[in-house]
């Protein structure tokens, strides 16, 4: 017999810092869950990296990257030293991606995607200021025909044009990272990376964002057997989910659970996209394929089919449109938003 074993939604992870992650075209990577700037972030001491989790992101000619983030540097560099780059496929790795630099007099500049790490644009001294928070973003666009652009705390500091990769130009994108080094520290919080060749993440700039993490509030409509309680109860987990301490569980295919959730702490004034996080497991050794779902006003959107293992794993997806009606989340729509999971097959 074939079983489905639910557990945890929306919390997930020993860290709730990175819990926000985006995986297809037109979304973005992983983000804070918490806090907003370096409150909660992750910090990087002297010398140290963080890699997101790898994705796939293939540009069509003249496709664009995009990344935002806060910052705040905590130990400025000797003199400019990277602390965000995109990783691409040719060269291997990052020996051929672009790159943002930051110097030992808060000035900010851009390379391109080859090994010599050509230098396109550099800003004015003092954009970067010691532990200030800042908000980063970046738009990437690498061709020979190219443009890259670099906001801080929404002020256009890089606006470059011309040939962004002087001879290797990426065709996708394999994840990105943030590196600091020899006297250069700093904190990292809520990023979130994407491209737009999917065309389903509605809006391109972030301005100053931020990752709110809303937790399930109560059953909806259910058809999973739950271990105990409310199946609300079973797929609560926050931090981490518990295994087979409590789960939802079903032989049926077909069978769908739906949730309310908790309510925004503040409105924003703009709604980006909603991800949806599930926890599960199959029993079978045969194929079993889930689905996350999302439902507002009765109109329902489903993500891609996500092949269960036999441990628990997460499994995400994002949605940079609103079911009800295909465009722009509206800002308060969470809140009338049911979310849950399908046994797809």
């Amino acid at each position: 017999m074939t079983l489905l074993l639910m557990d945890g939604f929306g919390g997930y992870g020993a860290s709730a810092d990175l819990d926000l992650r985006w995986t297809r075209a037109g979304t973005c990577t992983y983000g804070a869950a918490t806090g907003v700037g370096g409150v909660g972030g992750v910090a990087l001491g002297t010398s140290s990296s963080l890699t997101g989790p790898a994705f796939v992101s293939t540009l069509t000619s003249g496709g664009t990257m995009h990344a935002a983030f806060w910052m705040k540097v905590t130990d400025m560099p000797g003199g400019f030293l990277r602390f965000f780059q995109f990783w691409e496929n040719a060269g291997g790795g990052d020996s051929n991606s672009p790159q943002v630099q930051v110097s030992n007099l808060g000035a900010i500049r851009v390379t391109a995607c080859n090994s010599a790490a050509t230098i396109l644009a550099t800003s004015a001294d003092g954009v970067i200021v010691l532990n200030q928070e800042h908000h980063i973003e970046m738009s990437g666009r690498y061709s020979n025909t190219g443009e890259v652009k670099v906001w801080v705390d929404g002020d256009l500091i890089i606006n470059f044009s011309g040939d962004s990769t002087f001879g290797t130009t990426p065709t996708s994108f394999i994840g990105f990272s943030f590196h600091t080094g020899s006297s250069f520290a700093m904190t990292i919080s809520h990023p979130v990376v994407w491209d737009e060749v999917g065309a389903d993440f509605v809006v391109t700039q972030l301005a100053e964002h931020f990752i709110e993490q809303l937790l399930t509030a109560a059953d909806d409509s259910v058809q999973f057997t739950p271990l105990s309680s409310t199946n609300e109860s079973n797929i609560d987990d926050v931090g981490f989910h518990d295994g087979d301490t409590s789960y939802n569980q079903s032989p049926t295919v077909g069978h769908i659970d739906l949730f309310t959730l908790a309510d925004q702490v503040a409105t924003p004034t703009t709604m980006f996209a909603v991800a949806v996080h599930t926890v599960a497991r199959k029993t079978d050794v045969g194929g079993v394929t889930l689905r996350n779902r999302i439902s507002l006003n009765g109109n329902v959107t489903e993500g891609s089919d996500k092949a269960l293992a036999t441990t628990y794993a997460r499994y995400s997806d994002y949605f940079g449109k609103s079911p009800d009606g295909g465009g722009a989340w509206g800002n308060t729509d969470v809140n009338s938003l049911k979310a849950g999971y399908e046994y797809q097959a």
